[in-house]
């Protein structure tokens, strides 16, 4: 016998947690059936996924079919972060699932209804039943918020704004129309009013004289009532010149 045949070669986390090629025993690994996948694929205690001797069916194919296929450890591709495989249908159509979702299914069972897939440590590649759990959205966010792994702002990919320009709408939203400051930086209307009201950006910090601050409410109470007198003078120059026809 050979040293492979007691140890295999896998990557894995370090403790810093990068990835590394770690030894181990073989049988330290435990396989589980995945509900609905049983027959077809399984998840292990290392948040791995493989697929099992299987005869395929494509009733409409001509030939080549039913042909058997042998089992394989699956290779994982990120998608935002997250592991995902391929999994094969009866009639081998591909779709891809999230590890963590087949591991949880596998190893805790059901997700309840409303419920996600959460990583304690944060890291979303550490698929290890031990390191997930369920939780709602709102536990999800507060654990992407405390790992520092949640994207906000200027980190945000589709971000159209920078900081500064957040901070300067936040001071116009004071004294000019929504509208006008939409047009200025090429946003919505509903974009400007979620901004000034802390809907958008909100772990931003409020500096003194922008919307949302004692001194920035202050100054748009006055601008608001000169810009209603403004349009009661309009309104009644608008009427005289009717009246006057």
């Amino acid at each position: 016998s050979t040293l492979s045949d007691y140890l295999e070669c896998i990557a894995g986390l370090n403790s810093d947690g990068s990835l590394g090629l770690h030894w181990m025993e073989r049988d330290m690994e435990i396989w589980r059936d995945i509900p609905g996948l049983v027959g077809f694929y399984q998840a292990s205690s290392l948040g791995r996924i493989r697929s099992l001797d299987r005869t395929l069916h494509k009733p409409e194919a001509k030939w080549g079919y039913p042909r058997r296929v042998k089992g394989r450890i699956l290779v994982n591709k990120l998608a935002k972060g997250y592991a995902q495989v391929n999994i094969s249908s009866a009639d081998n159509i591909k779709a891809p699932r999230y590890v963590a979702h087949l591991v949880a299914l596998a190893f805790i069972g059901p997700r309840p209804d409303g419920s996600q897939v959460c990583h304690n440590d944060g890291n979303r590649q550490n698929n290890q039943p031990e390191n997930l759990r369920y939780g709602t959205k709102a536990e999800n966010e507060a654990d992407k918020i405390g790992h520092g792994t949640i994207a906000k702002g200027e980190a945000i990919g589709s971000s159209k704004l920078t900081e500064t320009q957040v901070r300067e709408i936040r001071v116009r939203a004071v004294t000019e129309p929504f509208s006008e400051i939409a047009a200025r930086f090429s946003v919505s209307v509903a974009s400007v009013s979620n901004i000034a009201r802390g809907a958008q950006w909100g772990h931003l910090p409020l500096l003194a004289g922008e919307a949302g601050t004692p001194e920035g409410d202050a100054a748009k109470s006055v601008s608001l009532s000169a810009r209603r007198a403004r349009w009661a003078v309009k309104l009644n120059e608008s009427r005289a010149g009717r009246v006057g026809k």
